[in-house]
């Protein structure tokens, strides 16, 4: 989630195609070392990718599951 999240600054911050080096300079402001593998995965899940509607196509998802978490949570 983390690698995502560092992505997403990114992209929020006006860059609108992070790399590698991008990613790995927020993490490490932050303490996070990267790992190599994990970091080329969410690249090459996201490059390309337009961002905001990524997020408006999973916005329902997150929604419901968060819901149904909390409702089972408070059983």
């Amino acid at each position: 989630m983390r690698y995502v999240a560092a992505y997403l600054l990114s992209v929020l911050g006006g860059n609108e195609s992070p790399s590698a080096a991008d990613i790995k300079k927020i993490l490490s402001s932050v303490g996070i070392d990267a790992e190599d593998d994990k970091l080329k995965k969410v690249i090459s899940e996201l490059s390309g990718k337009n961002i905001q509607e990524l997020i408006a196509e999973g916005s329902p998802t997150f929604c419901i599951r968060d819901v149904m978490k909390f409702e089972f949570q408070n059983i």
